[in-house]
């Protein structure tokens, strides 16, 4: 092929299309690469999810297994969603010389990087995971043939770059870097509408507007930190009233589910906690916050630290939780060591009644954003070296 007149044509793979930190950052990536007309666009969804109209908009796109897939009851229904999924996936099988590599966008593909793979067909895995969540698809061996069949993996930070060289072998030669891209974030709301949709905001959803607001954001589990969430809220309402703390996101566990509910019952935080589910993706649904938490004892680049710093609202997180240290220190957040609940509380209260500390990180972080995650000639020179890896593999 000659790449002077002929553009790649790629397979995009993600897990799903739910309303999660990587099918997100897929989604503006491929938004970049389509408005610079890079990459020829095709999209392999493993299961749907609310974002499918997006990914759809972004180029052809195929669904393995509907979103409904594992609570369908109906035995007769479900055995043709399967029956559905196997002739799919022989469809790929059958036309994979079509695509010249595969963008795959987490480490949970493994058989699907086999099979390119094996089509000598290169797979390039972008590596949004840490240890425990790798740890969790090792066990049905997804993470081990991802890690396998891959030619390249791409790094969002460089906590995910040296677990894969000192968990996993992965020589540093095959390790290139991608950072998160966020296309159009530079461009501010004017400050009357700020205004207008935080209000809303707060009216819809029943949060109080006279209120010191601490946002948190991501699936309400062990590994957000959803139950240090609740215990912050407990620690720092005792001393302080006039605060509200606001979680966005759902629980996918019902006994841990049922385990916070009682917990919240119990410690009586109703009127200081809501937790919201599942709301429509909005990069200004951050707006009414104050300050943004991050909980998690987890986390590679955590993208809502993103969103919010966007709004030029700081963070405070976990020191060794993950990949936020990166983005945070030099002034734009505050970590705390040692997972310390007391320590985490103490400095809520503390930046609760010194707003100016809020506004310097504020400003800080903005700056930060816009310049590793928004801007364009970074991410098309990271996307070109890509392009240069592929050529010498070929």
């Amino acid at each position: 092929m000659n790449r002077q007149t002929k553009k790649y044509q790629v397979l995009f793979i993600s897990n799903d299309a739910s309303l999660t930190g990587a099918p997100i950052m897929l989604l503006h990536l491929l938004k970049f690469i389509r408005e610079n007309k890079l990459w020829e666009i095709n999209i392999l969804l493993h299961r749907g999810g609310p974002m499918e109209a997006h990914f759809k908009e972004m180029g052809k796109t195929l669904i393995l297994k509907p979103a409904s897939y594992t609570g369908e009851k109906n035995l007769l229904k479900k055995g043709l969603m399967k029956l559905g999924m196997i002739l799919k996936k022989w469809r790929l099988i059958i036309y994979a010389s079509h695509y010249d590599f595969v963008f795959n966008n987490t480490i949970a593909n493994g058989n699907m990087a086999q099979i390119f793979a094996n089509k000598n067909i290169p797979v390039i895995t972008f590596v949004h995971e840490l240890e425990k969540v790798i740890a969790v698809f090792k066990k049905n061996g997804e993470s081990q043939k991802t890690f396998l069949y891959s030619s390249f993996f791409l790094s969002p930070s460089n906590i995910v770059k040296q677990n894969l060289l000192q968990n996993h072998q992965i020589p540093q030669v095959k390790i290139l870097p991608l950072n998160y891209y966020f296309p159009g974030y530079d461009q501010e709301m004017a400050l009357a509408e700020k205004t207008k949709f935080a209000k809303q905001f707060l009216f819809e959803n029943n949060i109080p507007e006279d209120k010191f607001l601490f946002f948190a954001m991501g699936t309400a589990d062990l590994r957000k930190g959803f139950d240090y969430f609740v215990e912050i809220c407990n620690e720092v309402t005792r001393k302080e009233s006039d605060i509200h703390f606001v979680w966005i996101g759902d629980f996918t566990d019902p006994l841990f589910e049922n385990e916070m509910k009682n917990k919240i019952r119990e410690k009586k935080l109703e009127q200081y906690l809501t937790r919201m589910g599942n709301i429509p993706f909005n990069r200004y649904n951050l707006l009414p916050a104050n300050l943004f938490l991050l909980t998690s004892r987890e986390d590679p680049y955590p993208l809502v630290v993103l969103d919010a710093a966007f709004l030029q609202i700081p963070t405070i997180a976990f020191e060794d939780a993950g990949g936020a240290t990166e983005f945070m220190e030099h002034g734009a957040g505050w970590l705390i060591k040692d997972f310390s609940l007391n320590d985490f509380a103490k400095k809520i209260i503390h930046l609760k009644n010194h707003i100016n500390e809020i506004e310097i990180a504020g400003k800080n972080a903005l700056e930060k954003a816009k310049s590793l995650h928004c801007n364009p000639l970074h991410t098309l020179t990271q996307l070109k070296a890509i392009e240069s890896k592929i050529q010498i593999h070929e």
